[in-house]
């Protein structure tokens, strides 16, 4: 795993069998498109950020769907967002 900018993005990865995982946080107060590689378009993505983090205060999961961008696999991070990808095989 490489990170292009590791002062505005972070990344921390984790394999548990067939399963893997990825977290990516933007560090920054600006908006950000990353690109992933390696992982499926199946794989499922969530995201943490202002909006979910208040819903999540209603619901106790701050976490909330979100969908790949196209073209390729991106994924937008508002402001000091994170992003959770999981891919089962």
């Amino acid at each position: 795993m490489s990170v292009s900018d590791p002062a505005r993005i972070v990344a921390l990865a984790v394999s548990r069998g067939a399963r893997r995982e990825l977290m990516l946080a933007n560090l920054t107060d600006a908006a950000s498109v990353v690109e992933i590689r390696g992982m499926s378009a199946a794989a499922g993505i969530s995201v943490m950020d202002a909006r979910s983090w208040r819903d999540g205060a209603v619901t106790s999961d701050a976490w909330r769907p979100a969908s790949w961008r196209k073209p390729g696999l991106c994924v937008a991070l508002d402001a000091y967002a994170i992003v959770r990808v999981i891919e089962s095989s």
